[in-house]
């Protein structure tokens, strides 16, 4: 393929990821909900307290979206690497902690080809810019 139609597969490679970020970060969003309004998963016997879990997951989904509004100007491929790395981890947790619902593995699993196709087209986008840098020198 040429580098003109590749453009295009590259440039949506990459909004699905920023996508995939964002989605990361509404999910962040629902879990605090979910915990604050219902408790679900927090251990009050035992000291647990749902508004400063409910508050660390925010704090979590503030952090994706960041991640992903960086990812989304900057194209550098660290940044879904990180998210991955973090999807990755998040979910093993999970999945060991409650075991995996059908919703959970298809919601980790969007998000997780999401963040590595933006990883792909970040990828694409890197060997774009280093084979133009060497046809101009």
């Amino acid at each position: 393929m040429s580098e003109a139609s590749d453009q295009p597969q590259t440039s949506s490679a990459v909004r699905r990821g920023v996508q995939a970020g964002y989605l990361m970060a509404l999910q962040n969003i629902a879990g605090a909900a979910l915990v604050y309004f219902s408790g679900y998963g927090v251990n009050e016997q035992a000291g647990d307290d749902r508004t400063i879990i409910a508050a660390s997951t925010l704090l979590m989904a503030a952090v994706a979206a960041a991640l992903a509004h960086r990812f989304g100007r900057k194209h550098t491929i660290i940044i879904p690497a990180i998210l991955l790395v973090w999807l990755i981890i998040e979910g093993a947790v999970k999945f060991v902690d409650r075991g995996p619902s059908a919703i959970s593995v298809v919601v980790f699993g969007l998000i997780g080809f999401g963040l590595a196709s933006g990883l792909r087209g970040a990828w694409a986008l890197r060997r774009e810019r280093m084979a133009i840098e060497v046809k101009t020198s």
